[in-house]
């Protein structure tokens, strides 16, 4: 194995998944290959094994993985499909309209590779119900194998299907138009019965920087905007506070936000996301 190699097998090892090499008996790994939000690695059943036909071993390092969630569909990709993954030097071997298996910010996901006319890295769902995720260097992302069989061998999007995706897209962020500051002050005042500390302030933050009504991490003027909105209303957002929450799954957009990698859990974390989502319909 060369040194990447090690480094996936050693991945998988602390995950507790008990990866072997092709030149061995290959077991079909039980893992969360999520077709949806990246999630973490699941369980592995070791006493299962998989049939893997000769010409794919010789390519090098396969694993068998489970795909869960729906996000793949239109690819022909099904929660439940078992898929043989090919590892890879990250990018090197991938083209436009590769399936891949991504590792991004510490979750597995399985989703398109795509990049863009400036260059910039897209993983692309083949669902209306997601967004494509861009690969960016504000969260740490590698790819760690291309999908060479999922019942049928190389599944490869085409182009046309990935220029409909962007442009889907594209056409929905140019149609977005920041609320005015009278409907940001209309909503502050509809949420603010249900901010109970000042660390839920950043369930509205989110929101608002999501639609371009605060810049992102502009936190000193989302406290003005609330003291504005609402100068009565306690306990009023700090800045020290908001910061704090800007961690994990939080960092990123709402639709990215997930329960398991948050700065709060369970309940909280509905009551964080309820809040959000609130602001969010009420404003679009």
């Amino acid at each position: 194995m060369n040194e990447y190699e090690k480094e996936i097998f050693q991945w998988l090892e602390d995950a507790g998944l008990n990866p072997v090499h092709h030149n061995m008996a290959v077991p079909h790994l039980e893992v969360s290959a999520q077709c949806g939000l990246p999630t973490e690695l699941g369980d592995v059943d070791p006493t299962r094994y998989r049939a893997i036909p000769v010409e794919l071993l010789r390519m090098g390092t396969i694993l068998s993985v489970d795909v869960r969630g729906d996000s793949m569909e239109d690819a022909g990709i099904y929660e439940g499909n078992r898929i043989e993954v090919l590892l890879t030097d990250n990018e090197s071997g991938v083209r436009d309209g590769d399936v891949v298996v991504a590792d991004v910010d510490g979750g597995v996901t399985v989703k398109t590779f795509y990049r863009d006319e400036e260059g910039d890295c897209w993983l692309l769902p083949h669902n209306e119900k997601y967004a494509p995720i861009q690969l960016t260097n504000d969260i740490p992302w590698r790819i760690v194998g291309k999908v060479i069989a999922v019942r049928t061998d190389n599944p490869h999007t085409s182009t046309a299907g990935m220029l409909k995706i962007m442009k889907r897209a594209k056409k929905k962020n140019v149609e977005v138009v920041p609320p005015s500051e009278r409907a940001v002050r209309k909503a502050i005042c509809r949420v603010a019965e249900r901010i109970v500390n000042k660390r839920l302030w950043f369930a509205v933050y989110r929101s608002l920087a999501d639609l371009g009504a605060v810049q992102n991490g502009d936190y000193a003027a989302f406290v003005k905007l609330v003291a504005l909105a609402v100068p009565e209303h306690t306990p009023q957002p700090t800045v020290d506070q908001l910061q704090r929450m800007c961690v994990q799954s939080f960092r990123k957009p709402l639709p990215l936000w997930d329960r398991c990698n948050a700065p709060v859990q369970g309940t909280r974390f509905d009551e964080y996301y309820s809040i959000a989502l609130e602001v969010k319909d009420y404003l679009e």
